[in-house]
């Protein structure tokens, strides 16, 4: 049997691009084995890649390598890591929260990037963020006082670096009112009329006249006010009930005249005494006025 030249010629150009494709592939491999030895393991990984994908018969070494340069690359990034300073800061150290609490978030960064909160007051709630360690959510209760308040959130990291977020919070604010602060009696103990800052109430129905008159408190210290009795007078008496002062007064034994009462309290005799805050920044003063006959 005869073969042709042109058989011969195409045989011999296969058999010489085949050996020059495994040459290729091979010299990947070889340029990966340079890169590794030098240290450049990314590269090295590249060029492992490539040779694979020119020639599966390197594949074994290939990914054996691979194996290599990820464990030198994991090392080198520890020691990196290992050599940089710890370091952590928040982007807000103080936190404001009015007496009714609330929410907030505070961002992290810390080198390296694990912390975790060290210690925290009770009323202040903390959660971390899982899953990137970025931030701190921050959640303050409710302060049922009327003095404010102020604690610390430590935070450490690995590193050994421990820093602080101050939290503040302010107390109920003191609240108080009265519906009336002048009260006027007859000569009969009765209490005919109440003022609430100039504005009268004058009791003109028997049913609502009654042997004595009450002062409704309101506000967040109803039931903390105190009173600032001073030389209390024997004609009057005064006593608490819940929210409410009962004042009640004797018949009085001096006589005058009755022609502009209730209105001129040059015609009665007067004792005044003060409904104070717990902390005494509101003082209400309260005027009771007796009419002579």
């Amino acid at each position: 049997m005869k073969i042709s030249k042109s058989l011969i010629v195409t045989f011999i150009i296969v058999l010489i691009s085949a050996a020059d494709a495994f040459g290729q592939c091979a010299a990947m491999y070889k340029q990966g084995q340079k890169y590794m030895k030098a240290g450049k393991y990314e590269q090295a990984i590249t060029e492992f890649k490539n040779a694979m994908e020119c020639d599966p018969g390197l594949a074994a070494k290939c990914k054996q390598s691979i194996t290599q340069c990820n464990k030198a690359l994991k090392k080198s990034k520890k020691a990196q890591e290992e050599m940089r300073p710890a370091s952590l800061s928040f982007n807000r150290d103080t936190l404001d929260f009015r007496a009714d609490g609330g929410n907030t978030n505070v961002i992290v960064e810390s080198e390296p990037n694990d912390w975790d909160v060290a210690q925290t007051p009770d009323w202040i709630k903390v959660a971390s963020n899982v899953e990137d360690k970025t931030t701190i959510g921050v959640a303050v209760l409710p302060n049922e006082s009327f003095s404010p308040r102020q604690g610390v959130i430590s935070v450490r990291n690995s590193g050994d670096v421990t820093k602080y977020i101050t939290v503040k919070q302010d107390g109920i604010t003191e609240t108080l009112d009265v519906n009336y602060n002048l009260l006027y009696f007859n000569k009969n103990k009765k209490c005919v009329a109440m003022y609430k800052d100039e504005v009268p109430v004058v009791l003109t129905n028997k049913n609502e006249i009654r042997d004595y008159g009450t002062i409704d408190i309101s506000g967040t210290v109803k039931d903390q006010y105190e009173i600032d009795e001073r030389i209390k007078p024997n004609w009057v008496n005064f006593r608490r009930a819940d929210t409410s002062i009962i004042v009640e007064v004797d018949v009085p034994k001096e006589k005058g005249s009755l022609k502009n009462a209730p209105d001129v309290k040059s015609n009665c005799r007067v004792y005044s005494f003060i409904l104070k805050s717990p902390s005494g920044a509101i003082q209400i003063p309260i005027t009771i006025c007796q009419l002579y006959d």
